[in-house]
């Protein structure tokens, strides 16, 4: 099930924004991607310690899973804060993975200024 709260003619900025990361992703977009990104956003991920400043390198560990896809499941948007659950899957090193995750979106300015995202790495 997909749900877009707010999806339609109605459906604020900040939720355009975040549907478009996941259309750039889904199309390996990596490019597109990183425009919706502001160059100093502030990214958290249990991949890395701590909060990281700035887009730089943000989609190499992507674009070395060439069947990566984000299914998903439920767009949630108010005011310029966005949270997204969807499935994460692919292929690494010849094992499929399929993995939930959550990540919560700030958007400012049509780019996302904070990417906070949550998932069980273990």
């Amino acid at each position: 099930m997909l749900l877009f709260f707010g999806h339609g003619p109605e459906e604020n900025e900040a939720a355009r924004v975040a549907r478009s990361v996941f259309e750039a992703f889904n199309a390996h977009n990596w490019e597109r991607m990183e425009t919706l990104y502001a160059q100093d956003v502030e990214m958290m991920d249990p991949a890395f310690e701590g909060i990281k400043i700035g887009k730089e390198g943000m989609t190499e560990f992507y674009r070395s899973v060439p069947d990566i896809h984000d299914e998903v499941k439920t767009l949630t948007a108010s005011g310029n804060t966005v949270v997204v659950e969807f499935v994460a899957t692919g292929t690494i090193e010849g094992q499929k993975f399929s993995m939930p995750i959550c990540t919560v979106f700030k958007i400012e300015k049509g780019v996302v200024v904070s990417d906070h995202t949550y998932y069980d790495k273990n």
